[in-house]
């Protein structure tokens, strides 16, 4: 049996580029998945979330952030960061005051007394205010 090779350098140049081609979406689809599971440390994820470390242990403890062990240390995935951050735009209270142009401690008011919806990571910690109740709260609307 004859092997079948190229007849021309033409045709092996258009092999080359498709397996070129084929190597770097292989390589790129292994660094998407390698972003996706990218694991942070408690530090990081503070850095990220702008909480203190306390307080994302009392999170954890609470179980509103999901973790990880490797070996005897605890992350968390990218997956979860993003979770954690959402697709929505949220400020601090500090960030909102200046927003509204008023203090600290009116928005403070306000997010007691339920005219602006705020969360919080853990039961303690810093509010979180997702700016679409920043625009509601300017236009009047509920």
């Amino acid at each position: 049996m004859e092997s079948r090779e190229p007849s021309s350098s033409n045709e092996k140049s258009e092999n080359f580029d498709s397996s070129v081609k084929k190597l770097s979406e292989k390589r790129n689809q292994f660094l998407e998945d390698l972003a996706k599971t990218r694991l942070y440390n408690s530090e990081e994820v503070c850095k990220i979330l702008n909480i203190s470390i306390p307080s994302l242990r009392r999170a954890i403890k609470l179980g509103r952030v999901k973790t990880i062990y490797v070996g005897k240390f605890l992350r968390v995935t990218a997956e979860e960061v993003e979770r954690l951050i959402g697709s929505k735009k949220t400020l601090s209270v500090k960030e909102a005051a200046n927003l509204l142009n008023v203090g600290v401690t009116a928005v403070r008011n306000l997010i007691k007394g339920g005219s602006i919806k705020a969360l919080r990571l853990a039961d303690k910690g810093p509010w979180r205010i997702p700016f679409e109740e920043i625009e509601k709260f300017t236009k009047g609307t509920k």
